[in-house]
C-alpha cells in the first residue's frame, strides 16, 4: 500500500520568544528547509498538539518532541564576549555545547544566531589596515570550520533527526544556486584616464624601469593593441555558454587612492554600463570612502541611477569593507535591498557560516531589517594574491568549495574581476580557472 507523505507545520517551544529566538528559527526553517513553523511558549498547547514538535527549554517534556537544550545566547538582549565552547563529533562541528541529554549535544539556535548575525564582529574591534574584521580573528578559522557552511549543515541534521521521529513528513528539497558576479574596478587598464593620470602613469612606468608596462601603455593608447582590462566581451561568451545571467558591481566613487576607476562622465564609460545592462544586472561598488559618508554613497548611487536608467539595489562594498552595523545601515538608508560584501579578502569560506541568503540582523537596534545578505564563498582575489595558489590549485579549491555547498543545495556565489581575467603577468592561465569554475558548476 502506498504511503502517503503529509505535510504539516512545526511547532516550536521554548519558555520565551525573543526577537533572537524568531529570528534564528526563520532562518533554519523557512529559509533554508523551506518550512512552516510556529512559535509558542504555550507549555499546554505543546503537550496537547499531536504534530511535529521542537522542544527548545531546559528538560524535555515527552518522546515524541525534538528536544535540544538552550544556550543562554537567545534569551540576552545586550552584546557582550561569548566563551564559545566547540567539539568536533562524528565528523560533525558543534558550538555551545550544552547537555548528552539533549537530542544535540550542543545548541544549533545559538551558534547559528551567532555566525549569521556576526555577533564576534560587534566585540572584537581588531581590524586590518583598511578597517575590516579579517579571516584569522574568527571562530570560525580558529577552529577550522571556516571552509564548511556549518549552519546549513546543523538545518540537515535537525532535517534528518525530524525525519527520524516522523518518516510521513514531506520535506520540500531546495537546489543548487549560482550566483556569478564581477566586481569593476578599474574598467580599463590605460584608457580613458584623462590627460593627468595618463602623464603621471607613462612616468611612473619610466622611472620604476617597468619598460615592458611601458611599451604596453603606447601600444594600447595607440590603438594598437587591446586594453588588458577590456575583458567583457570574453566573460559575456562565457556567461552565454552557460545561460547565466551575472551580477556586474561599477564602482562610482571619487578617483582617489584606493578607487582609481575611470571617471562616470565618460562617454565610453557610460555606454559600457548601457551595454552591460542588456544581459545581465547591474550594481553599486560603494567606494572605499564612501564607507563613512552616507551622502556620498548615495551620491554614486544617483549617478550610477541616471547612467544606467535603472533603480539601484545591489551593492557590493569596494575592498569588502564591512563595519558593523554602520555600513549596512546606511546601505539600508540609500534604498539597497541586496548586499553581496559578506565574505573575506584574506581567505577563502564562509564568513557567516552559511551559504544561503540572510536578512541582516542588526544586534544594536535588535532588529531582523529588509537587507538581505548574498555571502560570498571565494574571490579570485583572495585565490591569487593572498593566498598564492598557482591556477590548478586554484581550480582544487573552488571545486571543493562548490561540492559542499552542492551538498546542502546553497547558494554558490562566485567573485570575479574583469582585471583577473586579462589572462596576462600574474593572470596569466586564470581564464582556465574561470571557465573551469563553470564547468564544474553547470555540467
Amino acid at each position: 500500500m502506498l504511503k502517503l507523505k503529509l505535510i504539516a507545520i512545526i511547532l516550536f517551544y521554548s519558555d520565551s520568544i525573543t526577537p533572537r529566538l524568531k529570528y534564528t528559527v526563520n532562518f533554519i526553517f523557512k529559509d533554508i528547509l523551506g518550512l512552516e513553523i510556529e512559535n509558542t511558549n504555550d507549555r499546554e498547547k505543546f503537550i496537547n498538539s499531536e504534530g511535529i514538535k521542537i522542544n527548545y527549554s531546559e528538560s524535555r517534556i515527552n518522546k515524541k518532541e525534538l528536544f535540544i537544550k538552550p544556550h543562554r545566547l537567545l534569551f540576552e538582549s545586550d552584546i557582550e564576549y561569548q566563551n564559545v565552547s566547540f567539539h568536533d563529533f562524528n565528523e560533525n562541528i558543534g558550538l555551545f555545547l550544552t547537555d548528552r541529554d539533549s537530542d544535540l549535544p550542543f545548541d544549533p539556535f545559538a551558534g547559528t544566531f551567532f555566525l549569521v548575525t556576526r555577533y564576534e564582529e560587534y566585540t572584537d574591534l581588531e581590524r586590518d589596515e583598511h578597517d575590516r574584521f579579517e579571516a584569522p580573528q574568527s571562530t570560525a578559522s580558529k577552529y577550522n570550520f571556516l571552509k564548511d557552511p556549518v549552519i546549513d549543515q546543523w538545518a540537515m541534521m535537525l532535517k534528518n533527526k525530524l525525519a527520524d521521529k516522523h518518516p510521513s513528513f514531506n520535506f520540500p528539497e531546495r537546489e543548487f544556486n549560482h550566483i556569478s558576479t564581477i566586481d569593476i574596478d578599474n574598467a580599463y587598464a590605460y584608457l580613458h584616464k584623462g590627460s593627468f593620470r595618463t602623464i603621471g602613469g607613462f612616468i611612473y612606468s619610466f622611472f620604476n624601469f617597468n619598460f615592458k608596462e611601458l611599451l604596453q601603455r603606447i601600444l594600447v593608447l595607440s590603438g594598437a593593441q587591446e586594453d588588458p582590462y577590456n575583458t567583457y566581451e570574453y566573460i559575456h561568451s562565457v556567461h552565454g555558454k552557460f545561460n547565466v545571467k551575472p551580477v556586474y558591481f561599477y564602482l562610482f566613487g571619487r578617483y582617489g587612492v584606493y578607487d582609481k576607476n575611470i571617471s562616470p562622465a565618460n562617454e565610453t564609460f557610460q555606454e559600457l554600463i548601457k551595454e552591460t545592462i542588456k544581459y545581465a544586472d547591474i550594481g553599486i561598488h560603494p567606494s572605499y570612502t564612501s564607507n563613512y559618508d552616507l551622502l556620498q554613497l548615495k551620491e554614486e548611487l544617483k549617478k550610477l541611477a541616471i547612467i544606467s536608467g535603472k533603480w539601484i539595489h545591489l551593492s557590493r562594498q569596494h575592498f569588502l569593507k564591512l563595519y558593523l552595523p554602520k555600513t549596512y545601515n546606511n546601505l539600508i538608508r540609500a534604498g539597497i535591498s541586496q548586499d553581496f560584501s559578506m565574505g573575506y579578502a584574506s581567505d577563502i569560506g564562509f564568513r557567516a557560516g552559511t551559504c544561503t541568503p540572510f536578512k541582516f540582523y542588526n544586534l544594536k537596534k535588535e532588529e531582523e531589517t529588509s537587507l538581505t545578505i548574498f555571502p560570498f564563498p571565494i574571490m579570485d582575489v583572495t585565490l591569487q594574491q593572498y593566498l598564492k595558489l598557482n591556477p590548478e590549485q586554484a581550480v582544487t579549491e573552488i571545486e571543493k568549495m562548490i561540492k559542499k555547498i552542492k551538498n546542502v543545495k546553497g547558494t554558490f556565489v562566485s567573485l570575479w574581476h574583469n582585471e583577473s581575467l586579462s589572462g596576462q603577468d600574474i593572470w596569466s592561465d586564470w581564464r582556465m580557472v574561470f571557465e573551469k569554475m563553470f564547468e564544474y558548476i553547470y555540467n
